[in-house]
């Protein structure tokens, strides 16, 4: 849901259709569609360490969809890797202290 900052209610979608229109055109962007930020949206959220649940409750995405968006967009990288091995390396802690 989209609200609009001049009224504080939810967008009509052929109002929302109409305003994202003027922006684009006002940005120089003809080829840039709403979905395209949605998607950009779901890439940041999970770099900013959301879960997928999370991640699909604010974009409006299935849990599947959420996932497969991931899987196109997201982009694997170093730090990704440091971040699951330190989790990797906690788990273990905790779990031999409770064992």
């Amino acid at each position: 849901m989209l609200i609009s900052e001049t009224t504080g209610r939810p967008y009509l979608e052929d109002n929302f259709r109409h305003v994202f229109a003027d922006i684009r055109a006002a940005a120089g962007l003809p080829d840039l569609w709403f979905m395209d930020l949605r998607r950009t949206a779901v890439v940041w959220l999970a770099e900013a360490d959301c879960q997928v649940y999370e991640i699909a409750a604010i974009t409006g995405h299935s849990l599947k969809h959420t996932v497969a968006i991931l899987e196109v967009y997201l982009p694997r990288n170093a730090t990704m890797a440091r971040n699951a091995i330190a989790k990797l390396s906690e788990h273990r802690k905790r779990t031999k202290l409770e064992g």
